[in-house]
């Protein structure tokens, strides 16, 4: 990937989710999964006897005696297909999770990148502000050391200068803060300067939209659907402690020979009988468990519903914040060119003009953090309901 032109979103996109260290980390977990799922499928060993006994006394004839055995546990077989069953769910669950978090690492490095590239403008518009109200503290104190103004107006100018100053030292913090966060979600060193281009719109959804996308939700969103696969892995499980309360069964077959020289061959079955434990503790504590990842599914889906209304009257307020603010703009912009005219042919008192341009700003600022805060909102409502998610995500949600 050639940094040197800048990165663009989908670039940003690309390099978190595939450099991303916690992520390099979750994904380990998938090779575990496919092992534990390997390991569901495979039968118990048989168990193979051999005895050897050789006569040290007694009447003869005598000859060495011997025995060899062949058993084999047979209750595997009856708990296998739930064991596999639990452990191909349980897999499926972790390829969700991590699927999950690369969806938030993919939507996060997005807010970071639409983060920037606010912060840069408001950058831009603070010098704006701090370089012309230097200039003008630079006129009025030289005008007061002349005896022109009075010191009301200078040290009004110098207010005015060290608020501006002040913000512009707040907005380099919040640039180098999201520059280190973007390093870190990316996996660069710490030093690392990305140049980020071009941020990719996010488009605002109509009541509609949210509607049908929230009706969706619970198949849509990976973690909530990696809970369900975790509920039917928990109730295989279940179903393996109920047959595992069935006898024990072992099969055997043996051959010897006794010290007499007399040949043998046998046949032997050994049960376990289930009057006592009949596995009734291990029953109790997968139906609990079962209950309770159904109750953790259901306060994870209503945490979900509750998060996703917010956000999404959030954004629909931020929306018409936004269009109040640019709306108050034209106005503005006129009436401080207006002024400005005004103030440089001598007919303007300074404190009007300076007013209008400051507040001009000031609006300006204020529109960049609205379009800012409401385009963190649309990504983070995609997020929460899982919308753009990429075509991957379509195969993951096949019930195995």
């Amino acid at each position: 990937m050639d940094f040197a032109d800048g990165l663009d979103m989908t670039q940003v996109v690309m390099l978190a989710v595939v450099n991303n260290p916690g992520l390099k980390a979750v994904r380990a977990r998938r090779r575990t999964a496919r092992a534990q799922l390997f390991t569901a499928g495979l039968l118990p060993d048989p168990q193979l006897n051999l005895g050897f006994d050789h006569p040290s006394g007694g009447p003869p004839p005598l000859t060495n005696a011997f025995g060899l055995g062949l058993r084999a546990n047979l209750q595997a077989l009856i708990t296998r297909g739930a064991a596999q069953a639990a452990q191909a769910e349980a897999a499926r669950q972790v390829d969700l999770e991590v699927l999950w978090q690369e969806w938030q690492v993919a939507q996060r490095s997005r807010v970071l990148v639409a983060r920037s590239l606010a912060e840069k403008k408001l950058l831009h518009v603070a010098r704006i502000a701090q370089n012309f109200l230097a200039d003008r503290y630079a006129q009025s104190s030289a005008a007061l050391h002349a005896g022109d103004v009075t010191l009301d107006v200078a040290a009004a100018d110098l207010v005015g200068l060290t608020d501006a100053d002040t913000r512009l030292r707040d907005i380099e913090r919040e640039i180098n803060r999201t520059q280190h966060d973007v390093a870190v979600l990316l996996g660069l060193a710490p030093d690392a300067r990305l140049v980020l281009v071009k941020a990719r719109p996010s488009q605002p959804f109509s009541s509609r939209q949210f509607d049908n996308a929230l009706h969706e939700l619970a198949r849509r969103r990976p973690d909530l659907v990696a809970l369900q696969a975790g509920y039917r892995s928990q109730n295989y499980h279940l179903r393996e402690a109920i047959l595992a309360q069935f006898p024990s069964l072992n099969v055997g077959f043996n051959r010897a020979r006794d010290t007499s020289d007399v040949s043998s061959v046998g046949f032997g079955i050994t049960i376990g009988l289930p009057l006592f434990n009949r596995n009734r503790g291990e029953i109790a504590i997968q139906r609990n468990t079962r209950a309770q990842l159904r109750a953790e599914y259901q306060v994870r889906l209503n945490n979900a519903v509750m998060n996703a209304h917010l956000v999404w009257t959030n954004a629909r307020l931020l929306s018409r914040q936004l269009r109040a603010a640019r709306a108050r703009l034209p106005a503005l912009a006129a009436m401080t060119a207006m002024a400005r005219r005004g103030f440089d042919s001598g007919a303007l008192d300074p404190l009007i003009f300076i007013t209008l341009q400051t507040n001009l700003l000031a609006k300006r600022s204020e529109v960049v953090r609205l379009e800012q805060s409401l385009r963190e909102a649309q990504i983070g409502l995609e997020t929460l309901l899982g919308i753009t998610l990429e075509p991957r995500w379509i195969a993951l949600n096949k019930p195995s």
